[in-house]
């Protein structure tokens, strides 16, 4: 609508950056493994649900195995929780992936989203410190969340992206 119909009140909405019938379900243990590797990023909330009607944002933690041009949705991890549960929550999810990738011979990374400011390179200097052996580091964000979903979302509408079946699927 912007760019062929100059229409700039347009926004994206939710729902609108990714479609469910692009994606292909397929077994966990079907997804290839030979010259894989696999990263899981987070994107971190601090605050716990309390109260009935408080809704509050989600720490999510999604696994991605990449394997060529190919990438496989492992896993995904959504919380409302405190400071200390999700780094709780960090420490004891990237032990298991890490351990669960060697297994496999899979490489194995951690990411997330570091925040900017001194509060952020404060976490994130944390969170390396937490994950002493581990390939793990912040990344800075570039641009609005729609314009870095978005490479995501054509190479899902495009075929490349997989959603391995578990219990995560639904939400």
């Amino acid at each position: 609508e912007r760019l062929w119909n100059g229409n700039w009140k347009i926004l994206p909405s939710g729902g609108k950056v990714f479609n469910s019938g692009w994606f292909e379900m397929v077994a966990r243990d079907s997804i290839p493994t030979i010259d894989a590797e696999e990263c899981r990023f987070w994107d971190f909330a601090a605050t716990e649900k309390e109260l009935k009607g408080d809704d509050p944002d989600f720490t999510a933690g999604v696994k991605i195995r990449r394997v060529g041009d190919h990438f496989y949705v492992m896993d995904c991890i959504a919380v409302q929780a405190g400071p200390a549960e999700v780094t709780k929550l960090l420490l004891s999810t990237s032990l298991r992936d890490r351990e669960q990738a060697a297994q496999r011979g899979i490489k194995y990374k951690v990411r997330w989203e570091k925040e900017p400011g001194g509060a952020g390179k404060r976490e994130n200097r944390s969170f390396v410190a937490l994950l002493k052996g581990f390939d793990a580091r912040g990344i800075a964000p570039e641009g609005d969340k729609i314009t870095r979903a978005s490479a995501l979302s054509t190479q899902s509408e495009q075929g490349f992206v997989t959603l391995a079946a578990g219990e995560w699927n639904e939400s």
